[in-house]
């Protein structure tokens, strides 16, 4: 091998070696960034807060002003998981949708995204503060509204509190005199009468209950299996 390639070798061979103890020394960092963030998560997650909020850490445009890209750091649901999160949006401004939108929990975003987004999480605490504190002054209104429809409904309560009102009891003993339900022309008493069973119409002859294998020409569904 000539003095040139000896040298390319040894260049390579010191690159690697460099680029090994680098790497070792990123990915402990990076653990222990983790271990921050989750930390900030079951925090919240105690909190249960529901409430999202976002804060830009980056922005392009492009020299004519029409494309665009935007990094976000944020709290929200990322599928079924709340947590601290990140995400990129890049788009046209003369068209509504974006062309890209990527999201996922800090922990799960590229780790540029992450370093970058780092400075950014102390105003995401304070946003949230703001935002925590107009959704308690909305729902505040809305229970007082709720509350006076309530009110709005006690007056009608008892009646539907009291759906036999109509059988009054006529202090005598046996059971309570019933002012409906007689044949027409038929005077109340306070227990059955001979009259009264003499005049009752003959009882019907019940209708035979018809399967679905007796009806012509159907047969019983068979379940598909």
């Amino acid at each position: 091998m000539t003095a040139k390639g000896d040298s390319l070798v040894s260049r390579i061979r010191s690159s690697f070696r460099q680029l090994s103890s680098r790497a070792t020394d990123l990915n402990t960092l990076s653990d222990q960034v983790g271990k921050v963030v989750a930390r900030f998560d079951a925090e919240f997650n105690k909190l249960n807060i529901g409430i999202p909020a976002w804060v830009q850490f980056q922005e392009w445009t492009s020299e004519d002003g029409l494309q665009f890209r935007v990094e976000e750091v944020g709290y929200a649901k990322i599928g079924t998981k709340w947590g601290l999160a990140i995400r990129t949006m890049s788009g046209n401004e003369a068209t509504d949708d974006y062309t890209e939108y990527q999201e996922w929990l800090f922990s799960d975003a590229p780790r540029l995204l992450r370093l970058r987004a780092i400075d950014k999480i102390p105003e995401l605490f304070e946003k949230l503060v703001v935002e925590v504190d107009t959704a308690t002054k909305a729902v505040d209104k809305k229970l007082k509204e709720i509350q006076e429809l309530a009110t709005a409904l006690d007056p009608a309560l008892p009646a539907i509190d009291k759906p036999f009102a109509d059988v009054q009891p006529l202090g005598s003993a046996g059971p309570p005199r019933v002012q409906h339900g007689l044949p027409h022309g038929l005077p109340a008493t306070d227990g059955p009468s001979a009259d009264v069973q003499s005049q009752k119409q003959p009882a019907l002859p019940l209708r035979p209950i018809v399967g679905p294998t007796q009806v012509r020409g159907l047969e019983s569904p068979t379940r598909k299996r």
